[in-house]
């Protein structure tokens, strides 16, 4: 695969309108929604100041948080906060549009001259631009002259700020795509060794497709900070791993036992188990490799650890399994319903036995 795009550093931009998109997708507070974290806004100042010291007048566009999920957003999610803290970082004046592509912003935009800044509305506000809709980026690419992709973490999206206008203006990556591009080709042409590949956060099953190449060609995959159901997903979907030529380290924050059993049952092998603690909860890390033969768990096995006896935080590790299961059955003897019973007799069963396992410890 190709990773050498074209650069901002490969053209000059001097007279030109230049539809900038960027990553300012910044935390919020929930409650008062100001930001709480402008790195991202940080992080595009060089691609920005690049291209007003070249002479180009700046278009910029951005998401923010998720439209759909909030009905107050047009007041919790635009980015008009962000207008001001942008300006703030830049040390000129940022324009902004009340609208994405409506006559606000194309008004602003046609007005706009070289080393003047415009941010547009959030582009989710319009439904269409998570369809790739070719009308919005039609309508976005008739306010510039060109296109310049600077929002990495946005990239992997088809979207119409995102893919859909390149396919209208002539498109550039600014510095932070060029970056990771970079980093991404020498993994992907020649990695240093061993090679380690991280995945985390809730949206990586997103994202495997996209990565998948370099993923095979590391000899370590660690996927944490996400429920056990996530990663069964994502091991799901990537079969490869069961070749037994990759050590897999993973975290789950949800679901061990449920991801526990469906590892066994697919045949990955468990090397080691090591015990984290976190926010007064403990969190298993699970290497294990595939290759194996396939084996059921039982449910003890399968809540308490397949490969922890030596784990200094063992016991602890399973008197919450226990005081877990204990709850559960509390809740079940109080349902009306008409297995309840029996399944409050089966938690409480497990968790016996469970401690039965930690006395021998």
């Amino acid at each position: 695969m190709n990773y050498k795009k074209k650069s901002i550093r490969d053209v000059s931009f001097a007279g030109k309108k230049v539809l900038l998109r960027v990553d300012f997708n910044v935390p919020l507070d929930k409650t008062t929604h100001e930001i709480t974290n402008d790195k991202r806004i940080r992080a595009a100042l060089p691609t920005i100041q690049y291209l007003l010291d070249d002479g180009a007048a700046l278009i910029v566009c951005s998401h923010l948080g998720k439209p759909k999920k909030d009905p107050d957003a047009k007041t919790n999610l635009t980015l008009k906060r962000v207008a001001v803290r942008f300006a703030e970082l830049l040390g000129k004046p940022v324009e902004f549009a009340e609208d994405t592509i409506g006559p606000d912003a194309k008004a602003k935009a046609a007005a706009l001259k070289p080393g003047q800044v415009l941010l547009l509305e959030n582009t989710r506000f319009d439904p269409r631009e998570e369809k790739n809709d070719p009308e919005i980026a039609k309508e976005l690419a008739s306010m510039a002259d060109v296109y310049v992709s600077d929002a990495f973490g946005a990239v992997h999206r088809a979207h119409a700020s995102t893919a859909g206008v390149a396919d209208y203006l002539p498109a550039y990556c600014g510095f932070l795509v060029e970056k990771e591009l970079t980093a991404l080709g020498g993994a992907m042409d020649d990695p240093k060794r061993p090679l380690v590949a991280v995945l985390g956060g809730a949206k990586v099953a997103d994202k495997l497709a996209v990565i998948e190449n370099l993923l095979k060609k590391a000899d370590t995959l660690v996927i944490a900070g996400m429920g056990g159901e996530t990663i069964i997903a994502i091991l799901e979907g990537a079969a490869w791993t069961k070749d037994g030529a990759h050590t897999l380290l993973l975290q789950p924050m949800t679901k061990a036992a449920d991801l526990r059993y469906w590892l066994a049952v697919n045949g990955y092998s468990f090397t080691v188990e090591r015990l984290v603690w976190d926010k007064n909860y403990l969190y298993p890390v699970l290497r294990v490799t595939g290759g194996g033969t396939p084996q059921a768990l039982t449910e003890r096995q399968a809540l308490a650890g397949v490969a922890l006896d030596n784990d200094p935080l063992y016991r602890e590790y399973l008197t919450q399994q226990a005081d877990k299961l204990r709850r559960t059955a509390e809740g079940l003897r109080r349902s009306a319903k008409p297995d309840a019973q029996q399944r409050a007799d089966a938690a409480e069963a497990l968790a016996r036995e469970i401690e039965e396992k930690r006395d021998t410890l």
